[in-house]
Formats: structure tokens, sequence, C-alpha cells
């Protein structure tokens, strides 16, 4: 990432700060490569405080925070799927979901040892 930085690349990064300090280091993504699971006490530590910024993303010269459409995205929603207006409450929906696409190859994968079974009744 900071060899694209320095040469001016344009292209995207997904960056979870969790756990990134002196010693540790940032986990970088790029746009290319799949979204770690967004998890739901990415909004909220538990003890009131705000944690949104664990997850951060660099595009066009600039650090963003993800909004939850953003983050509904990452998971495969489509933009007409309703999120709460609640930023924390929202993410929280978001981080105890699974994403569309991992329930639909779990189900797909399912469905012939389902049909199978009901037969067997």
């Amino acid at each position: 990432m900071e060899q694209d930085i320095k040469n001016g690349v344009d292209t995207a990064y997904l960056i979870e700060r969790s756990g990134a300090r002196g010693d540790r280091h940032l986990h970088i993504r790029t746009s290319e490569q799949p979204a770690w699971t967004i998890k739901a006490g990415i909004g909220r530590d538990g003890k009131g405080a705000n944690r949104l910024d664990a997850l951060n993303i660099y595009a066009n010269g600039k650090i963003l925070r993800p909004t939850p459409r953003f983050m509904a995205r990452l998971m495969g929603l489509p933009d007409f799927y309703e999120l709460p207006e609640s930023m924390a409450i929202a993410v929280t929906l978001l981080g105890n979901g699974v994403a569309c696409g991992v329930a639909t190859a779990l189900l797909t994968s399912l469905l012939p040892y389902m049909q199978r079974r009901r037969n067997q009744l």
C-alpha cells in the first residue's frame, strides 16, 4: 500500500485497525481481495465507546469511515435493503448476519442432502 501511495496509484484499500499498535501492523486488503467479516462489535465496544474507526477505507488519497450502506454492500445486500437509522444498531445487525453469497453457497450445497433426507422419510 505504501508503495502505491508513493507512486500515485489510485487503488482503494480496506484497512482493519483493530489490534494495530506499536508491534502490530495494520491489516490491509485491496479492492480485488475479499473483505473481512463485518463484526458486530465494530460499532460499539460494550462500554458505550464508538469503535467505528476500527475499519477504514483508503481511496483517492483520503481515509474514510465506511457507512452501514457500504458494509451492507460488502455483504452483498441490495441497496433497497432497509437499515436502521442508528449506525451502531445497523452495524450490529450486519455483524450478526451472514453475507448473501456465503448463505447462498451453503444452502445450495446442502440442498441435495436435504432432498435425499426428505425422500427417505
